[in-house]
């Protein structure tokens, strides 16, 4: 019982926080957020429910003809609920000096370290493996082009007729690296579609020369970017096409072979010669 004029007990400001964080279903008020850059390591205390952020990021050092861009955290950056940690994520940006036509020349070393790079141009984007550069130490020259139909090579021209082609190259200390084995690089490439081609639905097409085939690998187009992405184990000339495929995961099981389209014709042949 309070009498009048009794002062009101004060509560206990443990017991008091600790009621406040009952009643707000959280056990923690802050939660601790680790962010890691190319300065370092950082630790936040951040208020839970709120979203961490992080301020300006800083860049590691370029080279010569080359500067890192920040592309982004590992992951979204979503509200606190607990402990989390978030990875700085950089583009290598060839400086314009250094680009020639589609083409532009790094040092491998932009690899040492890292799982893979992405090396960003004001006309493509393409994030390479490290794995594909070990045994290097000295440059490499990559280059997306779509090239005149008059440049291109006679055993291509057949298959594409009047459609754009892409011709995708890699050169590492002076040696041509097409086959990438089991290693997997995302490209993007600016596109201007033609008056009435499609985009919703397409695929980019290896030219497979050699065996008289294409290989149908699926891609998207960014409406708003312009620019069309596919995954590829290996660079080589390519054309973009509506898909004719049913698989969006994988392109590389997916095959449109002309020789064996050619064969299937020449059997219906027979056999209505032999009716």
């Amino acid at each position: 019982l309070i009498m009048a004029g009794s002062a009101l007990p004060t509560p206990d400001a443990d017991v008091f926080a600790q009621g406040a964080q009952s009643w707000m279903g959280v056990e923690n008020t802050y939660c601790e957020i680790t962010w890691v850059t190319a300065e370092g390591t950082r630790v936040d205390s951040v208020m839970y429910g709120t979203v961490p952020w992080y301020g300006i990021v800083p860049v590691p050092v370029g080279g010569e003809n080359y500067t890192y861009e920040f592309a982004g955290w590992d992951k979204e950056v979503v509200k606190a609920t607990g402990p989390a940690t978030y990875v700085a994520t950089y583009n290598v940006v060839p400086s314009e000096e250094s680009i020639e036509g589609g083409s532009a020349t790094l040092p491998v070393n932009v690899f040492d370290g890292k799982e893979s790079q992405t090396i960003e141009t004001k006309d493509w984007v393409i994030e390479l493996p490290s794995a594909i550069f070990d045994g290097y130490d000295g440059d490499f020259t990559i280059s997306v082009e779509i090239i005149d139909n008059a440049d291109v090579p006679k055993d291509v021209i057949g298959f594409v007729g009047e459609k754009k082609v892409i011709s995708l190259g890699l050169t590492i200390d002076g040696n041509v690296v097409s086959d990438f084995g089991e290693e997997v690089v995302t490209v993007s490439f600016n596109y201007v579609p033609d008056e009435g081609e499609r985009m919703d639905n397409i695929s980019v097409f290896w030219i497979d020369v050699e065996n008289g085939r294409t290989v149908e690998y699926p891609a998207v187009f960014d409406v708003k970017t312009g620019m069309v992405t596919f995954d590829t184990t290996h660079f080589s000339y390519w054309y973009v096409d509506e898909r004719t495929c049913d698989d969006d995961s994988s392109g590389f099981d997916v095959y449109v072979t002309v020789v064996l389209v050619i064969v299937a014709l020449l059997c219906a042949a027979l056999l209505r010669m032999k009716r």
